[in-house]
């Protein structure tokens, strides 16, 4: 993360992850990559899978995957079968998108 941003967003982003976290009993991670993958989707799950996140002890994993490419932001929000997401901000997320 800290190739792209920097060392103070990094660690305003690791803080704000931190204080979501004791809020809540949702696993947070946030991966950003640099080459736009041809089936963001498909990456995005893949890297869902190969940080562990499906495998919570509560399947409350939550990764925010972040392709910030040089004319727009891409994103993706996956969440384990253990979250509930209300309706409110599952339509704010597809909003953002």
């Amino acid at each position: 993360m800290a190739s792209f941003f920097s060392r103070f967003d990094s660690e305003r982003i690791v803080a704000a992850i931190s204080a979501a976290e004791r809020r809540t009993s949702a696993e947070l991670r946030v991966h950003v990559t640099k080459r736009v993958p041809e089936d963001l989707d498909f990456r995005a799950l893949r890297r869902f899978h190969l940080l562990g996140m499906a495998k919570t002890e509560q399947r409350n994993g939550v990764l925010i995957f972040v392709v910030p490419a040089r004319h727009r932001l891409f994103f993706r929000l996956l969440a384990g079968t253990g979250v509930h997401i209300s309706e409110a901000i599952a339509l704010q997320w597809r909003h953002l998108q």
